[in-house]
């Protein structure tokens, strides 16, 4: 498992969360505005994890799913504290 590319695409998998979080508020279907926004953000997060690992493994071996799954999930709670928490 290559760690630069592995922190690369979880960065990119935690921008693309945090946008569809943020512009699923512009469009009001619930009254509950944030209860929206974490539905939303809770069914993209599946799809863009499956399409960034389909890119991670295009070439490499797919032994190492599992640390790589770790990696984001450490990748994602670091940056929620850093830009979330200590904003």
């Amino acid at each position: 498992m290559k760690k630069l590319k592995s922190i690369g695409i979880g960065f990119i998998i935690w921008v693309l969360e945090i946008s569809i979080y943020t512009v699923s508020f512009y469009f009001p279907i619930l009254e509950d505005l944030e209860l929206q926004a974490n539905i939303l953000q809770f069914l993209g997060v599946l799809p863009l994890v499956w399409f960034e690992e389909k890119q991670y493994f295009r070439i490499q071996d797919t032994s190492k799913r599992y640390w790589l799954g770790v990696s984001y999930f450490l990748l994602a709670t670091v940056l929620d504290a850093l830009f979330s928490v200590f904003t």
